[in-house]
């Protein structure tokens, strides 16, 4: 899983500045967007390329060549390519694995981690910088996470303890702006009893994880409606929170924990009846709480039922997935617009991975009494992990996906599944008005020779430009008016 200024310029002024400068397009509501194109030159070698960040109007673009070399690529505004170096890390008595990069204030800082076996620890370092260490073992295995403005970098790992079945999670919370260690904390929990599922970090360094318990019943599990979410926050001042979420009589699947712009966190999931295949509605109930991140408390919150998440009548299992949800915006009227994704989990001990299905979009009044939803068919269905990326501009959502140029025209109801990279051939784009009512279309077909943007790789740097990342080029995709 991945989630990755002289006169200070900020990411956001840049790509406005550019757009105005390069395109000579006023950015006012009520003109239609229209897609652009450009894409550097391709690559010499191939492989995952990811977005580092900006600085003095570049583009700082990283291919990671295994575990321990990243090439650093620098690009202008227009995707030139002015500079070009390979990094290596680790020696082969100290072999670093490489993590991520970011741009701080200083200029580009790499991230890496070192597992000693001999005090079981791992070690976190910038450079030749350690900055923390964290319990290891051979079960153990590191993750990093970006709040949505990447202004804050949370770290953490998974130390599983085989006697016992405990599991210590060891965290640390950066600043990307000035590379500085914020905190760090640890907590633990039984993996028997509970399991680990959501992780993220806010625009305030606040570290957010999500646990779901069982009750037990003798020595069997009382069912998947006695399933008690709990969040468990710790900020940067040492406060921290734990919140709680049960609904009698109902089935939560999985809790999202979600960040807008203005630095709101939404914790927000849906809930169904005990038996969903018996009561073949299209309904589903979404619970949806605001969470002030500067005092930890809940500041308002939703339970409303929704229609239309699912096809009605007779059910097939692949109908009834749960959702996550992918963003919350704020319309300009007040209103909430949720973008969510169907999911299918499958996890090991130490893993959950996640297959993908259809895509709805949940419109709640400016009351928040009241929501509408649209169903999507997305007929790709893989461990693509996002596998769709969106934007939101003048109240309209703007979906990107991958899968077959035949899917265009496809309802749901005549089913063709993607599930494999390689047979994904066209590049999608959604549109969802005001009215919740959408329009599909393919951007272009693969077969045109132009290239396949991997989704789990690309970013969105403003709400009008998304970075896009394929395995021998990378791109900017960005929304004009007309």
């Amino acid at each position: 899983m991945y989630q990755i200024k002289f006169r200070k310029i900020s990411c956001k002024r840049f790509i406005c500045f550019s757009i105005y400068v390069l395109l000579l397009l006023p950015g006012q509501p009520g003109y239609a967007q229209i897609p652009l194109f450009s894409w550097s030159d391709p690559f010499k070698a191939k492989g995952d390329s990811r977005f580092a960040g900006s600085k003095d109007s570049s583009l700082y673009v990283l291919q990671s060549k295994g575990n321990n070399e990243v090439v650093v690529r620098q690009f202008s505004p227009g995707l030139r390519l002015n500079d070009e170096r390979m990094m290596s890390f680790g020696t082969s008595d100290h072999p670093a694995q490489f993590l991520l990069s970011f741009v701080s204030d200083t200029g580009l800082v790499h991230f890496q981690y070192l597992f000693d076996n001999k005090k079981d620890s791992v070690i976190l370092s910038m450079g030749s910088i350690a900055v923390s260490s964290m319990k290891a073992g051979p079960t153990s295995f590191v993750q990093a996470f970006y709040s949505s403005d990447r202004s804050k970098l949370l770290v953490c790992n998974f130390y599983f303890h085989r006697k016992t079945k405990i599991v210590d999670r060891d965290f640390v919370v950066l600043s990307t702006k000035t590379s500085e260690l914020l905190y760090s904390g640890t907590f633990s929990y039984n993996y028997t009893l509970e399991t680990t599922d959501a992780i993220q970090v806010d625009n305030l360094g606040n570290a957010y994880f999500q646990n779901i318990s069982y009750q037990r019943t003798g020595s069997k599990f009382s069912g998947k409606s006695k399933g008690i979410h709990s969040i468990r926050v710790f900020s940067p001042a040492g406060a921290s929170a734990n919140f709680t979420i049960s609904f009698p009589g109902k089935y939560v699947p999985g809790i999202d924990i979600i960040q807008e712009d203005k630095d709101a966190v939404y914790i927000a999931g849906l809930s169904y009846d005990e038996d969903v295949m018996a009561s073949r509605t299209s309904s589903a109930d979404l619970f949806l709480y605001r969470l002030d991140p500067a005092g930890l408390y809940y500041t308002d919150s939703v339970f409303t039922t929704v229609n239309g998440l699912y096809p009605e009548g007779k059910l097939k299992a692949e109908d009834r997935l749960a959702y996550t949800i992918r963003h919350i915006y704020e319309s300009q009227s007040g209103e909430l617009v949720l973008v969510a994704e169907q999911y299918q989990q499958t996890i090991s001990q130490y893993l959950k991975k996640e297959m993908y299905n259809d895509i709805a979009c949940i419109r709640l009044n400016k009351d928040k009494d009241s929501g509408t939803a649209v169903r999507i068919p997305k007929l790709q269905f893989d461990f693509d992990n996002p596998s769709i990326l969106s934007t939101f501009i003048d109240d309209k959502v703007f979906l990107l996906y991958n899968d077959l140029q035949e899917n265009l025209s496809a309802t749901g109801e005549t089913v063709k599944y993607v599930a494999n990279k390689n047979d994904k051939n066209g590049l999608f784009l959604v549109t969802i008005g005001k009215d919740n009512k959408y329009n599909k279309e393919l951007l272009y077909g693969y077969d045109s020779g132009k290239p396949m943007p991997i989704i789990l790789s690309s970013s969105i740097i403003h709400d009008r430009t998304i970075l896009l990342c394929s395995d021998g080029q990378v791109g900017l995709l960005k929304f004009v008016n007309q």
